[in-house]
């Protein structure tokens, strides 16, 4: 959902924030909103959507009013939308153009601001992008429709004006096949059913952007829950599966109390409904009142402990105030539409896992941060800053900001910002006057750092006696084009085994801090005693700083720093004594990353591993050769997919010559949803010559088909390539994979088909130029040329 724009050019400017010094920003073109000239009050979609032949078709209708200016002209993005008339209440046809673009409307006469005008606009579409079809030219089991609207993709499937500013009530009324239920924004006013074909209707009281509109429809069953605020979610799933129903929504009720009353505003719409969809481009999107998630996520109990939806059903609830309620009025402000909805699932995944998982997400995001640094440094609020900056970093940054206000005036700026501007659209400027309107405080400096300007701090501390006295001494380090940070910290120093902590204010290049203690009796410090500023720290210690900070530090943020600096092969004791007395996930698996390569060491922790928690057993049997087969035995049964496959390989590398017995105690465990488990055991199998050659296609043949999610898909066309294996079966399905509208699902379509022979490519392709499809032989060409 990111879209990367290129730099034209940097602009430098005068600043100052705490010291004069040039400072340069990076120019962005699209920083700019759209022009308007008409307001788009309300629309209403009446149409009927055949998913058989992959075709919409039916009227939108429009009530429009001009802004300042009378018109007589008005622009709809369509592209490749078949406009078959245009009129209005006054006159049965009016005069239009159309393009590869959209289509330009020429009224009689021009319309006056303050008068509204009814348009409306019959067409039919097969749409290419916006709109998706699963499964109906298939013998699947699961057969869908859905949308994806973010960025500019609901227009291809309807004609409207495209752009996040604009914001109208919608109402959609779609006939649709009977017995597939069909959900979309807003309160469902009616279904009828006529013939083999049901009318639904819905209607949205409240003004939303346009590529929030959705529909999603197929082969769904859904039940209702109420949370204690009296909202009611709805929980769809395929048909089937209402076992996975309680993993995967698993804490849903409890996480949407819980946001609500930190933003402090209600929630703003209707009702609430999750939906998983087959060959999702994403994790999921937060249209309005209705998300859409991949059905990756879809889980049962095993498969809640490798991958669940947790942090993605958070993510998608946050945007229902920011993004849907309050929307970026131009690219410019996206990062506060992803920035809050990753800080409030970070939030969540702190308060339902504990804060351990708080900190493994926060060392993510910190390490995204810098990585996206060493690339360019558009900052946050840059268009173009992509999705480590939009979502990663500027969940930092707000939670730095919650730091600098103080939690009580950072909820009433939240509630503030969200009442202020509801329905309406933001700018990053808005939010800073609100920060100033409530708290009194001018953010400006803030916001020009971690805002406006891109690249982070990167601060060298050091410990000195000079002249007798014991002082630390600071140095920002970064780029000069980054400009100099001001940076409030509170320093923590281990002096004699107790804590000593001083608050700074460090806002210059360079400056020394003298200390009332002794350095030479300082164990070990911490920067930054908080953990929230994103600064890229060259901390001058000793090995036995370090080390002290290792074993003797609580924070499990400043325990992997200080392994990060420490040369973990030298102390093998001391790594084992942290990991029997660490209370962190987070640490331990860590330390298990990085001491894999010391056998000796991996070798002695078993018996503590023996006691861990799943995560912990996964990251020692992922990450480290076990020598102990009995313990993996053991694990062939754990609650974990992924635990179960690793530990079965290692068996099979360690005991190869009983591959047999274990390969037929494994062979009817339950697989997960994406069949990812069972297909690396029929990989094992095969490699060990339990199952045949024909067995092994003829199951791995159904997995690359069009009857499975991409994932599956992806991992079955994989195997096969690696294998080798080249049937007509897995060649067609290949084939099919590489005309997909799902990008990894192409990818993975034309990989396998550039292994193949040059004479079979040759001969796919002179099939491909016999078709009519100039999309399919477009995309094909690109992988067997």
């Amino acid at each position: 959902m990111i879209k990367w724009i290129n730099i034209l050019f940097a602009a430098c400017f005068f600043q100052s924030v705490t010291a004069q010094e040039w400072t340069c920003y990076l120019n962005d073109e699209k920083a700019q909103p759209r022009e308007r000239l008409v307001d788009f009050k309300h629309i209403e979609l009446d149409i009927e959507i055949m998913p058989y032949q992959h075709l919409v078709k039916g009227r939108a209708t429009f009530d429009i009013e001009p802004l300042a200016i009378p018109t007589d002209s008005i622009w709809l993005d369509a592209p490749n939308i078949s406009v078959l008339g245009v009129s209005s209440d006054q006159n049965d046809s009016i005069a239009f153009t159309q393009n590869s673009e959209g289509i330009a409307i020429k009224l009689e006469s021009p319309i006056q601001p303050g008068g509204m005008f009814k348009l409306h606009v019959d067409y039919s579409a097969h749409p290419q992008k916006g709109l998706y079809f699963v499964g109906w030219k298939d013998s699947a089991d699961v057969r869908q429709i859905w949308t994806q609207g973010q960025g500019i993709d609901n227009r291809h499937w309807f004609p409207h004006f495209d752009y996040m500013a604009e914001k109208q009530t919608t109402e959609l009324i779609v006939k649709f096949p009977k017995g597939y239920p069909l959900l979309s924004n807003g309160k469902l006013v009616s279904k009828k059913d006529e013939g083999d074909k049901t009318t639904w209707h819905y209607k949205m009281e409240k003004p939303h952007s346009s590529y929030l509109v959705m529909l999603a429809a197929g082969t769904y069953e859904s039940d209702t829950i109420t949370n204690a605020r009296g909202l009611e979610i709805s929980q769809w799933y395929y048909k089937g599966q209402e076992d996975m129903v309680p993993y995967t929504y698993k804490g849903t009720k409890e996480m949407t109390e819980v946001i609500t009353d930190f933003m402090g505003v209600d929630y703003p719409w209707e009702r609430y409904s999750m939906v998983p969809t087959r060959n999702y481009l994403y994790g999921g999107m937060e249209n309005t009142t209705a998300t859409i998630f991949a059905e990756t996520f879809v889980c049962d109990s095993l498969q809640y402990q490798d991958k669940n939806f947790v942090y993605v059903n958070a993510h998608e609830f946050a945007h229902q105030w920011f993004g849907d309620l309050v929307t970026s009025v131009s690219p410019e402000a996206h990062w506060i539409h992803e920035g809050f909805a990753t800080f409030f699932h970070h939030y969540w995944l702190g308060e339902f896992f504990g804060k351990d998982e708080y900190y493994k997400q926060l060392d993510i995001y910190r390490r995204a941060s810098f990585a996206a640094s060493k690339k360019n440094i558009r900052p946050i609020s840059h268009s173009g800053a992509g999705s480590a900056r939009h979502y990663f970093k500027a969940s930092i940054v707000i939670e730095m900001l919650r730091q600098e206000l103080g939690e009580s005036a950072f909820r009433t700026t939240l509630t503030e910002f969200l009442k202020r501007y509801e329905h309406k659209t933001v700018s990053s400027e808005d939010f800073l006057r609100t920060v100033y309107d409530v708290t009194g405080k001018p953010m400006n400096w803030f916001w020009d750092q971690w805002v406006y300007r891109g690249g982070e701090p990167m601060v060298r501390a050091e410990l000195t006696k000079k002249w007798g006295k014991s002082h630390l001494i600071l140095e920002q380090t970064q780029p000069d084009s980054f400009g100099t940070y001001r940076l409030p910290m509170n320093v923590k120093f281990a002096v004699d085994g107790s804590d000593r902590e001083i608050e700074l204010d460090f806002n210059a290049r360079k400056d020394t801090v003298e200390l009332p203690f002794n350095v030479k009796d300082v164990d070990y410090f911490i920067l930054d005693n908080a953990h929230k500023l994103l600064i890229q720290e060259d901390k001058q210690q000793t090995d036995e700083q370090w080390l002290n900070q290792m074993l003797n530090d609580d924070h499990p943020m400043a325990v992997v720093e200080a392994m990060r600096n420490l040369e973990l092969a030298d102390y093998d004791n001391e790594l084992k004594k942290l990991f029997e007395k660490s209370e962190s996930e987070f640490v331990k698996i860590k330390l298990i990353s990085m001491i894999s390569e010391n056998q000796e060491l991996v070798d002695d922790l078993l018996k503590s591993v023996k006691e861990e928690s799943v995560e912990v057993r996964k990251a020692y049997v992922e990450n480290c050769k076990v020598t102990d087969v009995g313990f993996l035995e053991t694990q062939l049964i754990a609650t974990s997919y992924e635990l179960r496959r690793e530990a079965l390989k290692q068996i099979i590398e360690a005991d190869r010559a009983n591959a047999e017995t274990y390969m037929r105690i494994t062979e009817d465990l339950k697989t997960d949803h994406q069949f990812l488990y069972r297909m690396d055991w029929l990989h094992l199998a095969h490699s060990v010559e339990y199952i045949t050659e024909e067995d092994f296609v003829g199951e791995m043949e159904k997995y690359s088909g069009p009857g499975y999610d991409f994932v599956t898909r992806n991992r079955a066309l994989m195997i096969l390539r690696a294998k080798k294996i080249q049937s007509e079966k897995v060649i067609d399905n290949a084939m099919d994979a590489a005309q997909s509208f799902n990008r990894s699902l192409r990818s993975s379509g034309c990989q396998y088909l550039k292994a193949l022979d040059e004479d079979t490519r040759k001969e796919l392709l002179q099939k491909v130029m016999l078709s009519s499809n100039s999309l399919k032989i477009k995309r094909l060409e690109r992988c067997l040329k």
